[in-house]
């Protein structure tokens, strides 16, 4: 596509207004019809924007440059390169950017920008490895509308400054809300003091499964979603593979409330230190892919939220997942303690969270890990409908209130009348019907033990619509 003399004129005019530049140089690999000028190296395929389009004249960018890649074309580096920002898909038009395999480096002065305008904007990342203050991937441009960008990374390195970090979903319109980026990782290491995926008017996407983010630190921090965010998503493994998440002990992990989740298997291994907390007003989902699979973010020191859940937000463990959050600390005597709440949450909301209150316990620590129904290490519990279980480690007490905030929704979908809830205990190999109260207003269920187990909230017999005999194979489990 040609771009006219004002049009180019304009760009220029709009970037000098925000930036500081030596000089601007666009790729346009449309020399010749027979001839395929795509290579970052090749010098005849650069053109100077401050100049008005014309040609760079043997100049390929240098640090001080600011690189605009559009024009619906791909450039593909395959050596050192270099140039102060650089931008992916501008100006109305898509861009594609490859790394092939090898060792090289893409060094960017200031940030690698993304998706500012176009629906098909994609960076492969095969290879080399890219130093950069930070990414910045996702935009609306004024007078454009619904820019999206795919990022896949087999291998390489990205690394960022110790204050650049990297955005997945940076600002959108706030009317449209139309800005969408995909992070795909299969392999590779990304070294970055921070990740946010899905800021304002966006949807962001992180799946991750191969290769490691590291590098995470205070300040910085994981965060997934936040106000106005369209959908935030952090996907970690699949069926066959996972990747890695590590950080410092003082990192937090922050989900927002507006559609933001964290979901599937491996360890997020950040925290640790009293800094380094949880903070989840948003969904994580334990997810094993048909095995027997945990997904780890128990090492924050403590879980904290907001905002109160009046939907679906909470904790979920599926296809033969286990979910594990931080351990409460109990103190010697009589308390009450939350698992998967803030301390000071007087009503626990967050799905499938919970919380106990002791008379007489130990020191020791609330330890639970909230279990797929379908996962091998669950005793078999025939002729009844679950909606949710609980692994509890055991702690000395004379005895405890345990009140489950249970999933309505489910309960719902399986055709559960709420007032019909009990709630078992694992005896052995035994599943003991407890005394048990519900508050279907609040949808909590509350009993009394005197010790620990496995408990579980659900109904004696199967639910209505096992009875009608609809979806029977996926919701009785079966055991040889």
């Amino acid at each position: 596509m040609k771009k006219s003399s004002f049009l180019l004129a304009v760009l220029i005019i709009s970037c000098a207004a925000s930036m500081s530049f030596s000089a601007s140089l666009f790729f346009r690999d449309d020399l010749s019809d027979a001839t395929d000028d795509y290579y970052w190296s090749d010098t005849t395929a650069w053109y100077l924007m401050n100049d008005v389009g014309s040609p760079a004249a043997g100049h390929v960018p240098v640090s001080t440059d600011n690189v605009f890649l559009y024009f619906n074309r791909e450039t593909v580096i395959n050596s050192n390169a270099t140039c102060n920002l650089l931008y992916v898909g501008y100006w109305g038009d898509w861009a594609k950017l490859t790394l092939a395999p090898g060792d090289y480096t893409l060094t960017t002065t200031s940030y690698l920008m993304g998706a500012y305008t176009g629906s098909n904007n994609v960076i492969n990342q095969n290879g080399g490895n890219v130093s950069t203050l930070g990414y910045r991937l996702g935009y609306t441009l004024a007078g454009y509308s619904d820019p999206k960008l795919t990022y896949n990374m087999t291998a390489g390195t990205i690394t960022t400054s110790a204050t650049g970090g990297i955005v997945v979903g940076n600002s959108g319109n706030a009317t449209e809300k139309g800005t969408e980026v995909t992070f795909n990782q299969t392999g590779g290491a990304v070294t970055t003091n921070s990740l946010y995926i899905g800021k304002a008017n966006t949807t962001g996407i992180y799946n991750l499964t191969g290769g490691s983010v590291s590098g995470i630190a205070y300040g910085g921090n994981l965060t997934v979603g936040t106000a106005g965010t369209v959908k935030a998503e952090l996907n970690i493994g699949n069926a066959v593979s996972t990747g890695t998440i590590t950080g410092s002990a003082t990192a937090s992990l922050w989900i927002g409330k507006n559609n933001a989740s964290v979901n599937g298997w491996g360890t997020i291994a950040m925290g640790g230190d009293a800094a380094g907390r949880l903070f989840n007003d948003g969904t994580i989902k334990a997810d094993g892919f048909g095995i027997d699979r945990t997904l780890d973010v128990s090492q924050f020191s403590v879980v904290l939220n907001s905002n109160d859940n009046t939907g679906t937000n909470g904790y979920y463990a599926v296809n033969h997942g286990k979910l594990l959050l931080p351990d409460v600390a109990v103190a010697a005597g009589s308390g009450a303690y939350n698992w998967g709440e803030g301390a000071t949450d007087t009503m626990i909301d967050l799905v499938n969270s919970l919380g106990v209150n002791f008379t007489n316990a130990s020191a020791g620590y609330l330890d639970v890990a909230l279990l797929a129904s379908d996962r091998t290490d669950v005793a078999a519990y025939d002729g009844k409908t679950f909606i949710g279980i609980w692994s509890f480690a055991q702690m000395t007490f004379d005895s405890a209130d345990v009140t489950f905030r249970y999933d309505e929704a489910l309960a719902a979908e399986l055709g559960i009348d709420e007032a019909s809830l009990k709630i078992f205990k694992l005896e052995g190999t035994e599943w003991v019907l407890l005394a048990s109260t519900v508050d279907s207003v609040n949808n909590l269920i509350t009993a009394n033990v005197d010790d620990f187990s496995v408990f579980a909230v659900g109904v004696p017999e199967p639910a209505t619509i096992i009875l009608l005999g609809l979806g029977f194979s996926l919701l009785r489990r079966k055991h040889s």
